[in-house]
C-alpha cells in the first residue's frame, strides 16, 4: 500500500466538509510536519 491508499483509507468513513477539512489538513501536515495556525495558511486552491 503506498501513501495515496493510506490516506483514502483515512478519509474513506468521513463525507462532506467534514472530509474536505481533514483532507486538507492531512495534506498540509504531511507537506509541511505541522497543522496550519489558521486557516489563511492553507491556499485557497486546494480549498477550490
Amino acid at each position: 500500500m503506498d501513501a495515496a491508499d493510506g490516506d483514502w483509507e483515512l478519509v474513506g468513513n468521513k463525507t462532506g466538509a467534514t472530509r474536505l477539512g481533514f483532507g486538507l489538513l492531512l495534506k498540509f501536515f504531511e507537506k509541511e510536519g505541522r497543522f496550519p495556525r489558521h486557516a489563511g495558511e492553507v491556499p485557497r486552491a486546494a480549498v477550490d
